[in-house]
């Protein structure tokens, strides 16, 4: 808890600062609540580490006589180009997502009518079919009567047996 309170304490007097600097500049509803916002706060050893939420610096604040913050360079140039060239590159990824979802979600376009599925009649109204011959229809008619017979011996024999065991 006696750790606690220097910490609450310190957010409390640097959002009360902020806010108290915003509202004497700007009354405004949307600035009050901004200023609330700008700073986030996260424990280190021996202290608190301070981002600005609206320009991006670190700050390192610690107890020493007060509460006292002091701003951290960045070490590396370079990263902070290559942070600042990805974050542009996902804003516009960020975009064009949207328009293509926004693209979606237009009505999509109306059917397509039905083909037309009548064949052509090239050949006017002479259609003929082919009936099958009297051999065929014989060699068809033996095949049925083989496949009955069969059938029919089947059932007979399954009953013989059925008797027999009963």
């Amino acid at each position: 808890m006696r750790v606690l309170m220097p910490a609450l304490t310190l957010a409390l007097a640097c959002a009360a600062g902020s806010a108290a600097a915003q509202t004497a500049t700007d009354t405004s509803k949307e600035s009050v609540q901004s200023a609330t916002n700008r700073y986030s706060f996260n424990r280190v050893e021996n202290g608190f580490l301070r981002l600005d939420n609206v320009s991006g610096q670190i700050a390192y604040c610690s107890q020493s006589a007060g509460w006292t913050c002091q701003a951290l360079a960045i070490e590396n140039a370079t990263d902070l180009n290559s942070l600042k060239g990805e974050i542009a590159r996902l804003q516009d990824e960020v975009a064009s997502l949207k328009k293509e979802i926004a693209t979606l979600k237009d009505p999509p376009p109306p059917p397509r009518p039905p083909a037309d599925l009548t064949a052509p009649s090239d050949k006017g109204s002479d259609v003929t079919i082919k009936l099958p011959s009297a051999e065929e229809m014989a060699r068809a008619r033996e095949f049925i009567e083989g496949a009955w017979r069969r059938l029919v011996d089947m059932i007979v024999t399954m009953q013989k047996d059925l008797l027999r065991k009963s």
